[in-house]
């Protein structure tokens, strides 16, 4: 077998996007449930992948604290959301900014949710420890907020 490395860079580290609010697009979904060690061992689970498209006002690319210019088109930012009664609160503030009519009782499917476009404040949590198994996570992206598209606040 022969394989050219010519043009091939080496590994890479992965480093979190920067701060701020970031157009994005619903482009896939997981449905699980919550391990036994969770809050809400058991309870229905929605991991949701959110490909960035730019952020507000349509740049593509950052500067991160470094002064290192980042591409954030097409990057990834999960949220993942438990589906309990007292987070609610974030499941309908999440499809009220996808565009859905969440002012009463409805019948979701997180497929119908796929392909919705809307704009999220994106921050960066802190590595940590697993307190199980003592391995170190490195620092990722969080989601602060969902915002409308055409809610710029």
């Amino acid at each position: 077998m022969k394989l050219d490395f010519t043009n091939v860079e080496g590994q890479q580290t992965f480093a979190p996007i920067p701060g701020g609010k970031y157009l994005v697009e619903v482009t896939d979904y997981r449905e699980s449930t919550a391990s036994d060690a969770a809050k809400n061992p058991g309870a229905p689970t929605v991991s949701w992948e959110l490909t960035v498209e730019s952020l507000v006002g349509g740049d593509t690319h950052v500067i991160d604290r470094e002064g290192k210019e980042i591409k954030v088109e097409g990057r990834k930012v999960w949220e993942n959301m438990t589906i309990v009664e007292n987070s609610f609160w974030r499941l309908k503030a999440f499809l009220e900014a996808c565009g859905f009519d969440v002012s009463g009782e409805i019948d979701f499917d997180p497929e119908e949710v796929l392909n919705s476009q809307l704009v999220v404040k994106v921050g960066i949590q802190k590595g940590r420890k697993n307190r199980e198994t003592g391995e170190e996570y490195d620092p990722r992206n969080t989601v602060k907020s969902f915002h409308t598209l055409d809610d710029e606040s």
